[in-house]
């Protein structure tokens, strides 16, 4: 009679942008024994597709490292084998995400325009490949003069816009911080433009 096992699986980084490694680790628990150390393999899958297979070493961890995925979101198991003393178990779904990279953007920063209700900064953000406005950006872009910030405006519809009390003392700086769809950016004017 074989002893019963659990597995239990970990991602090194349980969110990692496309393009980087993970690594796996499968802790495999024997069950009503301490004293028994399973040995095998572990099998790592992402749904259906064989990601590798690891030996199971001291305190009964199997690491897989290398581990590329697409860009999306992906449920993980890992599957030990069992052996001549230890039942084969596998580990609950890991969910595991893929950011896909997000899309280049330009800001584009208007000249301060001076009115009765004080000066409006104002930034567009476009798409770098196209140069079309970014209309489904989000986020929030901060502007700064030198070292300072001067104000914060959210992004919608690839508009930021912010009223001030005063000019900005030098150069305005603007910069986006980023969304899920699109990548963080910054832009420039100088004093004077």
């Amino acid at each position: 009679m074989t002893l019963p096992t659990l597995v239990r699986l970990t991602s090194s980084r349980p969110g990692v942008p496309a393009g980087e490694a993970v690594v796996l680790s499968a802790t495999v628990t024997v069950l009503g024994k301490e004293d028994s150390d399973p040995s095998g393999q572990v099998s790592f899958r992402a749904g259906n597709r064989v990601l590798g297979r690891a030996p199971v070493g001291p305190a009964g961890v199997a690491v897989l490292s290398g581990v590329l995925l697409p860009a999306g979101f992906h449920a993980l198991i890992a599957t030990y084998d069992g052996d001549e003393l230890h039942a084969g178990a596998a580990s609950v779904p890991l969910p595991q995400a893929v950011l896909a990279p997000g899309l280049p953007v330009v800001v584009a920063v208007a000249a301060p325009r001076v009115s009765s209700e004080g000066v409006t900064l104002e930034v567009e953000l476009l798409e770098a490949a196209s140069g079309r406005l970014a209309q489904d950006a989000e986020g929030e872009v901060v502007f700064v003069s030198g070292d300072r910030e001067v104000a914060r405006a959210p992004v919608r519809g690839g508009h930021a816009r912010v009223v001030v009390p005063e000019p900005p003392p030098g150069p305005l700086e603007a910069h986006f911080g980023g969304s899920a769809d699109h990548a963080p950016g910054r832009g420039l004017l100088e004093a004077g433009a």
